[in-house]
């Protein structure tokens, strides 16, 4: 018997190359297999007369005759078939292998799409067995190397020589009437025939809702965990007192909204705790997350630690340093920069004054993980945009300090209520409220008809207002896309007499600041770049963007490329291009509201990897779905909480037991 930690190696029919194949899409144990459900299911023996077969269709005929040829790209087989309604044609396309099944005078089954030739049906590259088959068929996403039916035949075989332990505690079994954990595995890889086809499709049986709940215990129970392992006090203590609170507050040159004093008092609040804080602070783009994290830094420098502030981009790096040097010098902090693109001379005076903790405020990219960068007393990191690191470039920054504060930024807003559940090892801060009204009209239009709206952006520029033109990529290659350089090139023939420049991530990090300070100084009319201007860039002018290839971004990031606009005093204008717009651009033209749009998104695409090294936002789990299983996850971390509380010292064995990752 095996069990389910044995390697997939032991199964019949799994030789190294094979092996390779699975371990390429993560399966390298039997469990991984027995957990890689299918995508669909089909119903079998639904068997059509010929003559009426349509679409995907079921058909009994007899192969009258067989040809074959090779043709330029393709060898083809075609079999001349026929049943008791009449007679039609199967064309197969590099299947040489069937030479050896189908033969003149056999009668078959076969299942495919079906065309009409004039009268006649023919089906292409339709399955083909001797013998008819009943009931329901697990479809499952093909590996390179190996369809449906041998991913099929593999797991059957693994079901049928592994002994499956039920995992969850018994009591939780019983709480929630739970079929055992062996019946849903097998339920679901081979359903009965009487079974719903259309419960299992939408998984909704009760086998489906086992195994998602179970995804949701062990997460939200590996949560707790973590969070009482890393629970040692950080001995030591930032001065908050309220004329402290003042000065911090005097380096901006506008006032808080509730919202953002709200954030910032809940921050202070952990920051006096004997414990480190771990927090996130979320919401809508341009609520002012920044300049929230930025007082609370003052106040940790001002007690005299270091911060390090950390953000995706070389370009938003510096606009932070520039925009709060002047605020930060004036209180004695010494701000530095440090990122990939400083020269020599810089960079070493950089890391001499972080060493030395003459540098209280240290604004950089993910150069500020290097062994080389030394810190003296880091005791707090921010991270913006933090969904843009992984949870090792998180760490490494973390390591560089004893025990630090973490304020992690987030502009990918999620249903608050969801937020508490997904980040229950985090306090969270939310901020929804503007510092002041947004109006921007959003249009989606065919790539073909941008010359049409030419002569609106000409006029908004003769009048001083600035814009962008975003594109997905820098160079064309081989992709069928609109890119920025030769975008670059046809813009400058489209507005003669406006100033226009180019900025992308290949270029030097001075050219790129030139860019930037040209840009916010109004000497660039239109900015032509790709999405590094998605988070962080903040002009007031800026009142119009025009994505190209729009179809190639998601709807959160359109949302925030959204964001760069509209953020002076007058309206903004927001126009979408694409070769074929679709229901989900147009789903934006609709909502402005950042937390509709991000749940929407991910709804469509799924979510990303929360738990693992591959972070990017939200958990990718293998059935669990954050915005439909809501429900789930909350029942799930009460229950975690209170085994937890009852079970302690089970707990470890059950998480290294379970295997579970959440870096």
């Amino acid at each position: 018997m095996l069990t389910p930690h044995s390697s997939l190696s032991r199964l019949k029919g799994v030789g190294q190359k094979r092996a390779a194949l699975l371990r390429q899409k993560g399966l390298r144990t039997v469990e991984d297999l027995l957990l890689y459900l299918p995508l669909r299911y089909e119903r079998r023996g639904e068997i059509r007369p010929l003559s009426q077969a349509r679409g995907d269709a079921e058909v009994v005929v007899e192969v009258v005759r067989r040809r074959w040829w090779r043709g330029k790209r393709y060898f083809i087989l075609e079999a001349e078939i026929r049943d008791e309604s009449g007679e039609g044609k199967a064309v197969w396309f590099n299947q040489r292998r069937l030479l050896k099944v189908i033969f003149s005078g056999r009668r078959y089954y076969m299942r495919g799409r079906v065309r009409k030739e004039g009268d006649r049906p023919v089906l292409y590259s339709p399955e083909v067995k001797e013998g008819v088959p009943r009931g329901l068929l697990p479809v499952y996403e093909k590996i390179y190397g190996m369809g449906s039916g041998t991913i099929r035949r593999l797991v059957l075989q693994a079901l049928s020589q592994t002994e499956i332990e039920e995992n969850l505690p018994p009591s939780l079994v019983k709480k929630y009437s739970l079929p055992s954990r062996a019946d849903s595995l097998s339920y679901l890889h081979s359903p009965p025939e009487d079974a719903s086809l259309q419960d299992l499709n939408q998984a909704i049986t009760p086998y489906h809702h086992r195994l998602i709940y179970e995804e949701a215990f062990f997460y939200q129970l590996k949560v707790r965990w973590l969070m009482e392992k890393g629970r040692r006090p950080k001995l030591r203590i930032y001065d908050t007192r309220p004329q402290v609170f003042s000065r911090v507050l005097s380096i901006f040159p506008f006032r808080f909204t509730p919202s953002q004093q709200r954030a910032l008092e809940e921050i202070l609040e952990e920051l006096r705790s004997p414990y480190p804080m771990r927090r996130l602070l979320h919401g809508e783009v341009g609520s002012g997350k920044t300049a929230v994290a930025a007082a609370s830094a003052v106040v940790v420098a001002l007690s005299g630690y270091q911060v390090a502030f950390m953000v995706p981009t070389e370009i938003l790096a510096f606009q932070h340093f520039s925009r709060l040097r002047e605020g930060l010098d004036s209180l004695g902090l010494n701000p530095v920069l440090l990122v990939s693109g400083l020269g020599s001379g810089p960079r070493r005076k950089a890391l001499e004054e972080i060493a030395s903790g003459k540098a209280r405020v240290v604004f950089g990219t993910h150069a500020l993980i290097y062994d080389e960068v030394k810190f003296k007393n880091l005791a707090y990191a921010i991270v913006d945009e933090q969904h843009r690191f992984g949870v090792s470039q998180r760490a490494r920054l973390y390591s560089k300090g004893s025990l630090p504060d973490v304020l992690l930024l987030s502009a990918t807003p999620i249903p608050r209520t969801l937020a508490l559940v997904l980040y229950s090892d985090l306090s969270l801060s939310t901020l929804k409220e503007l510092p002041r009204p947004r109006r921007v009209k959003t249009e989606v239009l065919k790539l073909r008809d941008f010359k049409s709206i030419v002569p609106f952006l000409a006029e908004l520029m003769g009048k001083g207002e600035q814009g962008f033109a975003v594109f997905p990529v820098i160079e064309k290659g081989k992709l069928e896309l609109v890119d920025a350089e030769r975008g670059f090139k046809r813009l400058r023939d489209y507005f003669p007499g406006f100033e226009i420049a180019l900025l992308h991530g290949r270029m030097r990090l001075e050219e790129r600041r030139k860019v930037m300070e040209r840009f916010e100084r109004g000497e660039v009319q239109l900015l032509v770049s790709t999405s590094v201007v998605e988070v962080g860039i903040d002009i007031e002018r800026a009142s119009f963007m025009v994505v190209f290839n729009a179809e190639r971004f998601g709807l959160a990031q359109l949302h925030q490329l959204r964001g760069r606009v509209g953020r002076g005093r007058k309206e903004g204008f927001f126009f979408l291009l694409s070769p074929s717009p679709s229901s989900r651009l147009r789903f934006l033209k609709d909502h402005e509201d950042g937390f509709e749009v991000a749940a929407y998104d991910l709804s469509l695409r799924g979510p990303g990897n929360f738990a693992g090294k591959e972070q990017w936002g939200l958990p990718r789990f293998r059935l669990l779905h954050p915005f439909l299983h809501e429900d789930f996850l909350k029942r799930a971390a009460r229950d975690a909480r209170e085994f937890f509380s009852s079970h302690r010292e089970e707990v470890s064995n059950i998480i290294k037991r379970e295997e579970i990752t959440l870096g």
